[in-house]
């Protein structure tokens, strides 16, 4: 068989824009001497395996994520610690004054609540960092559906 990059077109695929973008797919066109003539054969790439550059052949993906060594990761850390302390400072201080009238006049049970919602948006942010896992995975969609719903 040889190798040659053949471009597919899909008719349909102007009704439905963004029906092929994800799409990865390797065209072996193979040429029998015998009958001179081609058949096509498209393979799909495994999950681990993107095509290549002119779509002929299924390559490695490479993986990447942020890392908590990176300087973007760091940055991140940083920030997310200092949410959580500037939430916790204000849950304090609201704590503290919650017999006053102007924290009784901003409905205090709901201030509470939107604080700790606020902590919980910013620890949720902490379980994107790190090399991805099946439990990590897991971890990231309950806790963005958890902290959202709630």
């Amino acid at each position: 068989c040889l190798y040659l990059s053949v471009v597919l077109h899909v008719p349909l695929a102007a009704d439905r824009p963004g029906v092929l973008e994800n799409l990865n797919v390797v065209l072996i066109v193979c040429l029998v001497q015998k009958e001179r003539s081609a058949t096509r054969q498209c393979i799909k790439c495994s999950e681990s395996y993107w095509s290549d550059k002119h779509k002929v052949k299924c390559v490695a993906g490479v993986e990447e994520f942020l890392s908590f060594s990176e300087t973007m990761g760091i940055i991140l850390v940083v920030l997310i610690l200092l949410g959580i302390i500037l939430t916790i400072i204000i849950t304090v201080i609201f704590h503290r004054f919650r017999t006053t009238p102007i924290v009784k006049a901003n409905n205090s049970e709901i201030s509470f609540l939107l604080l700790l919602s606020i902590k919980l948006c910013f620890l949720c942010s902490l379980v994107f960092i790190g090399q991805p896992s099946v439990w990590t995975c897991m971890l990231r969609q309950f806790s963005v559906f958890v902290i959202f719903v709630f």
